[in-house]
């Protein structure tokens, strides 16, 4: 069954920054009075101006915003065996999480759709970001224990080591949000595909993760870049492999040869 699992992204090609939301933006002195029911000021910039024509609008302290108005479509998870990994570890730095975003695209939003705009929160990513880190460190350990009970029930439970709502005390929506779709062939002719089609980079990350822990596929990460790769039996790489592409391998390569100029 060709392309079973499909998802498609879009991204702004020109990158992102990480802008913060200043208390004159929304015409108040004191950051502890801004509200979601505040109004963007004469002198905020376009980018608070464009979150305010979202309807659901929650204020935070930090966003990223698109260096442009092009948008990019395209298959982010084409070549990026565990880009899952890359998340677990991108979020402790501002520079790492701007090079997963520039990458990936928004973890959220769908530009042609016109999500919510609180999805371009940084403080909504690192929380994602957060659990993601969560969940990889209790998958190591339970490869090394070998009880992989807890992983499984916290999955299953669909929050995935998220906390439950607190005014409600649920839990939260379902780790990956997709549906199975029936979509036209790679040229448009022939018989339909059906197809397992993800919502967002979010879902298609945690879908990525669980492929991981239910398979025994091994992972590394590349010597010269934040890449994550399968290798070993049936992966094309073998057990030594030490970089993602062959453009880090000439990297590495060149880099090798200008310490033995240097010397």
């Amino acid at each position: 069954m060709p392309e079973l699992i499909w998802f498609e992204w879009e991204k702004c090609p020109d990158g992102y920054t990480i802008e913060i939301l200043e208390p004159e933006f929304l015409g108040v002195r004191d950051e502890r009075k801004i509200l979601s029911g505040s109004s963007a000021s004469e002198r905020a910039p376009a980018w608070v101006h464009k979150l305010f024509q979202h309807e659901n609008f929650n204020v935070y302290e930090t966003y990223f915003v698109a260096k442009s108005d092009r948008v990019l479509r395209f298959r982010p998870l084409e070549g990026a065996d565990a880009a899952f990994m890359e998340l677990s570890e991108c979020w402790e730095s501002d520079s790492n999480i701007l090079q997963f975003v520039d990458n990936y695209g928004l973890l959220l939003t769908f530009p042609s759709y016109k999500r919510v705009a609180d999805d371009w929160s940084v403080d909504e990513f690192h929380e994602v970001a957060g659990s993601m880190t969560d969940a990889v460190e209790s998958w190591q350990e339970a490869k090394r224990t070998g009880d992989f009970d807890g992983l499984i029930h916290a999955f299953n439970t669909s929050n995935m080591f998220e906390d439950p709502d607190p005014e409600t005390d649920e839990e939260g929506p379902p780790v990956a949000a997709l549906q199975l779709q029936l979509r036209r062939p790679t040229g448009g002719t022939g018989l339909p595909i059906l197809s397992v089609v993800l919502e967002d980079l979010k879902s298609a990350l945690w879908l990525q993760f669980a492929q991981a822990v239910s398979s025994s596929t091994q992972l590394r990460r590349c010597a010269v870049c934040p890449t994550w790769f399968v290798y070993g039996t049936g992966t094309g790489r073998r057990k030594s492999a030490h970089y993602c592409s062959d453009r880090c391998r000439k990297a590495a390569h060149r880099r090798q040869k200008s310490t033995k100029t240097s010397d």
